[in-house]
């Protein structure tokens, strides 16, 4: 009989601790407690165990500790020096290592815990916390189920902003929101600073990483990597790795969106969509991210961010995240859709698909004037100068991959079909959405309807 591995017998120890009935009566924690000890390797696992061995040496003075001398009288209870001791020492006992993966894994607080009392001088057996956060992965990366796409129309401007340095820009989003028979013009000012040093450069996949965060957070991760916000950007699985240019992608994005303070008024949008006016009324950076630090995730150390929390214990999610809840313009996009068949997700192509699942959305929602997504706005988001001699090949080839992330979402049944248009059969201006020729006669009759009416 091969004998019972190290991971086994903390699985064991964990489901006869003290909190053998609770786990029994919650099997969802009992899951995530079994699922957490799998993640640790068979060296962690030995030195967690060696661990309910260690007794500290814990040192008190009894000098001057008061004690009281009680009586039947309450108001005669008294304040009195105790007898001097000396110093006692003693051995303690600290907490289970069972009892303490049940208190890393179901509660929040848990692994908070662990870091603050690791760096406690105060006490005394610190030297244990500190084994122990060294040991654990007390950071667990949460991958999100859904990407969130932000596809409002005040986004996609930023998206698209001049791609120049500069330490400040504005713009407005203007909006013709249906209202009745009629039309409902909004305007939504936006203006941003960037606090650090020297001037920064807006890139396109900024916005594709705010995306990505506010994901992360969703999901209740407690801190960030370069690394996890390139996989679930791209879609990718957890064992891929990320190269380090990718890493410096993130990286860029996030420091400079961390320091660029945003101001939005959509106080308007609020009023429209009958929400408080407050909400309306936003001031924060782009992303609320502390600085870059090492971080622990999965037992892996690397370069990170955490959260930064509101003065009620809220994390507070990027900007563009928020503004978009108040119009619930977020697309919710599975991880199917983020990776496309044949296709490598490129920083450009990340870019490109982003882009193009966003109109679709904006197209079958009817937030979009027409059903068409014009070439040069993708040469313009690829980043394709007009007067480099590259430009015809750049162009073809961002049309080839605008033609499969179509054919791939066609596919899968996001949209009925599609095809090009323009001056010529060698001229081709963009891609035009196709509804089903059921769904045309449909709205036909309901435009015919409202006429009447």
């Amino acid at each position: 009989m091969s004998e019972v591995s190290y991971k086994e017998r903390l699985k064991e120890n964990v489901l006869s601790s003290s909190w053998e009935e609770e786990l029994k009566a919650s099997p969802e924690v009992r899951t995530a407690i079994l699922d957490y000890i799998d993640q640790l390797s068979e060296d962690q696992a030995s030195a967690l165990l060696a661990l309910d061995e260690f007794r500290p040496t814990v040192t008190a003075e009894t000098k001057d500790v008061p004690q009281f001398v009680i009586t039947k009288d309450p108001e005669g209870v008294q304040r009195v020096p105790s007898e001097d001791l000396g110093v006692i020492t003693y051995e303690q006992q600290p907490i289970r290592i069972a009892d303490l993966l049940v208190m890393v894994t179901a509660s929040k607080n848990g692994r908070d815990f662990i870091r603050g009392a690791a760096s406690d001088p105060a006490d005394q057996v610190s030297s244990y916390w500190k084994q122990i956060a060294e040991i654990l992965p007390v950071e667990r990366a949460t991958r999100p189920e859904n990407y969130p796409l932000i596809t409002t129309a005040l986004a996609q401007d930023f998206r698209s902003l001049p791609q120049k340095e500069t330490r400040r820009f504005t713009f407005s989003t203007p909006q013709d929101i249906p209202r009745g028979r009629g039309v409902k013009h909004l305007i939504t000012p936006v203006t941003a600073e960037y606090t650090g040093e020297g001037k920064i450069t807006l890139q396109p996949i900024d916005l594709s990483i705010v995306s990505a965060v506010a994901g992360l957070l969703e999901a209740g991760n407690m801190v960030i990597t370069p690394a996890m916000v390139w996989r679930w950007m791209a879609g990718l699985p957890e064992s891929t790795k990320v190269t380090k240019h990718q890493e410096k992608i993130v990286t860029d994005a996030i420091e400079r969106m961390r320091l660029t303070k945003m101001t939005i008024d959509a106080t308007e949008e609020a009023q429209h969509y009958r929400k408080d006016a407050k909400l309306g009324s936003l001031d924060q950076n782009i992303l609320m991210l502390t600085g870059a630090k090492m971080v622990s995730v999965n037992g892996k150390k690397a370069q990170g961010w955490e959260p930064v929390f509101t003065k009620k214990g809220s994390v507070i999610l990027p900007i563009l995240y928020v503004h978009a809840q108040i119009s619930g313009q977020i697309q919710s996009v599975n991880s199917e859709d983020l990776r496309i068949e044949d296709l490598s997700m490129t920083e450009k192509n990340i870019v490109l698909r982003d882009v193009i699942l966003t109109n679709l959305h904006r197209i079958t929602s009817g937030k979009a004037k027409g059903n068409r997504i014009s070439y040069s706005q993708l040469y313009k988001i690829a980043k394709i100068d007009e007067a480099s001699k590259t430009a015809r090949v750049e162009k073809k080839r961002v049309r080839e991959t605008v033609g499969k992330i179509l054919q791939d979402l066609k596919k899968k049944g996001r949209f009925y079909d599609f095809k090009e248009y323009g001056r010529s059969k060698t001229a081709r201006d963009g891609v035009e959405i196709l509804k089903a020729p059921a769904m045309i006669e449909t709205q036909s009759q309901e435009e015919k309807s409202a006429e009447r009416a």
